[in-house]
């Protein structure tokens, strides 16, 4: 979901022919939420923190425990993905300041034009006397590297969570000039909770399914003799050769916390 902060979208066009893409994209990921007994906490304020200022929220330690990716992916993003991205954290609390959800996001300067090969020779030349030309300051709700998803929390919805963020992030991103307010890649099963964006100007834009790779082989050996060309394997050689003098080990743990 995105939203460009200076001219609101219409709802009216997140209902176009796109949702049927979105529907047989996202459809993949779907999967049901178990029913909750929200017990209301009357206002709900949010503000902004950073990332050293999270160990004052013990909540921040079981967001998003239920996932794959707790919060522990996030901080190994915000502590190795950094050389482009800006990272920060939305906190809803009650009237009495006690944090009820916890929301990553993050910024970055968009590229409008990145990809289009065609047009760098002269992008180059432009951007030498206009550094920032087509180039878009942007507020991203979820996640750098992967899919995005809301928190949960026993005390508000999912649509409380929704509302709230998407006032917020909106509100901070125009006093940090960004442009543009994305929900990056959140599975369909938002769909309900986010309604809420769409009647405040936010559309539904499409985006390719989260997909695996199945490696049918027996040995990384095997991977290499039958699914790497020959350039490819002597770069790889080659690479696991420099490696080699830098001391790195795997090993296989059942126990991440240990």
């Amino acid at each position: 979901m995105s939203r460009t902060v200076e001219a609101a979208i219409p709802p009216s066009v997140a209902r176009t022919a796109l949702d049927a893409l979105y529907d047989a994209t996202s459809a993949l990921q779907a999967k049901p939420q178990p029913a909750r007994s929200w017990q209301s906490r009357g206002s709900l304020n949010c503000h902004v923190v950073t990332r050293s200022e999270l160990s004052d929220y013990p909540l921040w330690r079981t967001t998003f425990a239920e996932l794959r990716k707790d919060h522990r992916y996030y901080e190994i993003l915000e502590d190795t993905i950094n050389d482009r991205f800006d990272y920060r954290y939305f906190v809803i609390t009650d009237a009495s300041g006690e944090a009820l959800a916890i929301q990553p996001f993050f910024l970055m300067d968009q590229d409008m034009l990145e990809g289009v090969a065609s047009l760098a020779p002269w992008l180059a030349r432009i951007r030498k006397v206009f550094p920032r030309f087509m180039m878009m300051r942007t507020l991203m709700v979820g996640c750098s590297a992967g899919e995005g998803h809301l928190p949960t929390s026993p005390h508000i919805s999912a649509a409380e969570i929704a509302k709230v963020l998407g006032a917020k992030a909106t509100e901070y991103a125009r006093s940090v000039k960004a442009k543009m307010v994305v929900w990056k890649e959140l599975p369909a099963h938002y769909r309900e909770a986010c309604d809420t964006l769409v009647q405040n100007g936010f559309c539904r834009v499409p985006s390719m399914p989260m997909v695996s790779l199945d490696v049918a082989h027996k040995s990384f050996d095997e991977f290499m003799q039958q699914a790497l060309r020959a350039n490819a394997r002597r770069h790889l050689k080659k690479n696991l050769a420099a490696t080699g003098k830098m001391n790195v080990r795997m090993e296989v743990t059942t126990d991440a916390s240990a």
